[in-house]
């Protein structure tokens, strides 16, 4: 009857929209990890340009607000602090088209005179 017709089309829409909200969050997610990745890659070359020079430069922040504001927009900021022999890179950035919060990533590591 013409009233099963339209229940079926009503279960069928709502399993449709479903599956489409799922793609748009997949498509988040991906977006997300896609950007922690670059991140991460982000901190460990400003880290390795540390360990060369053997100590913090401004040629190392500068490259590093400058990669970091590249993959993550104006939003992003980047650090980088030395304390003895321990290096410490911070990348943040807004994630919230992702659907997230802000992010912070941190990457530490020794540097030797």
């Amino acid at each position: 009857t013409l009233i099963e017709v339209m229940v079926a089309l009503v279960v069928v829409g709502l399993g449709l929209f479903g599956a489409a909200m799922l793609q748009l969050r997949a498509l988040q997610a991906t977006d997300s990890a896609r950007m922690s990745t670059q991140g991460a890659f982000v901190a460990q070359g400003v880290l390795e340009q540390v360990r060369a020079r053997g100590e913090v430069s401004d040629l190392a922040r500068a490259a590093l607000r400058h990669e970091a504001e590249a993959f993550a927009g104006a939003s992003a900021h980047g650090q980088v602090a030395q304390a003895g022999a321990e290096t410490l890179v911070t990348l943040t950035w807004d994630d919230r088209r992702a659907g997230g919060a802000p992010r912070v990533l941190q990457i530490a590591g020794w540097v030797l005179p």
